[in-house]
């Protein structure tokens, strides 16, 4: 073995370090960050006539959970499924008020039929059935007033359901682009967060996410250590 070989390995084995302390380097400054992956750079042995002749690093892969990242979008799905619910009804139980005021439309129901027992007591009394359409009139004009606010909040709902599918196809469209970088990078041996990373992130996704993005650092490539004599 030439001494020329033994500082190619030893200039791969220090790139390859180099390399290394970078990505960990990006785990420790992100370890905070919200949204960050942990990444993993993965390193492979180059052999010459069966000769150990130093390392190359592969690509960089994201250290997930699928079980632990599945549960979570379940449970952040679950989460807003039930705050949208929420958010709806209560709007919805804002416009009946509450039972102990005098406009309640509980309570302008309760005072017609307490009105026909009045008039019920003097028949003739013309002030007894003023009233009685007096509360009526009251009553529908609550009861017009409710209904018109809950096609309001329908439609407020129905806008929201719009623009919430104009964001899920903004997120298929980038993840579909996404998947090609990575196939691509799988086949050059790339740096798979390096080149998803510098793809343009949507405007939709941007205000979706209040996410910092993650700190990338640029690597040096060990393929261009020059090439090994014998």
């Amino acid at each position: 073995m030439s001494l020329s070989t033994i500082l190619n390995i030893g200039v791969s084995g220090l790139m390859t370090a180099q390399n290394q302390l970078s990505i960990v380097s990006d785990n420790i400054s992100n370890l905070n960050t919200p949204g960050y992956i942990r990444k993993k750079l993965d390193q492979n042995a180059v052999t010459v006539n069966g000769v150990g002749a130093g390392v190359t690093t592969g690509q960089v892969n994201l250290s997930t959970s699928t079980y632990l990242q599945s549960a979570s979008l379940k449970a952040n799905s679950a989460s807003a499924q039930a705050q949208a619910y929420y958010d709806l009804l209560d709007q919805i139980q804002g416009q009946f008020g509450d039972i102990s005021e005098e406009g309640n439309v509980f309570n302008l129901g309760d005072e017609i039929f307490t009105h026909f027992a009045k008039a019920a007591e003097s028949p003739q009394s013309t002030a007894s059935r003023q009233e009685i359409v007096t509360n009526i009139e009251n009553f529908l004009d609550e009861t017009t007033r409710i209904a018109d606010q809950i096609q309001s909040i329908r439609k407020d709902a129905d806008s929201r359901i719009s623009s919430g599918v104009k964001s899920v196809n903004d997120l298929l469209k980038n993840i579909s682009q996404l998947n090609g970088v990575i196939s691509q990078a799988y086949v050059t041996g790339g740096d798979v967060c390096r080149r998803a990373m510098s793809m343009p992130t949507p405007p939709s996704i941007r205000s979706m996410s209040p996410a910092r993005t993650a700190k990338s650092a640029t690597l040096p490539t060990t393929s261009a250590v020059a090439s090994l004599r014998a």
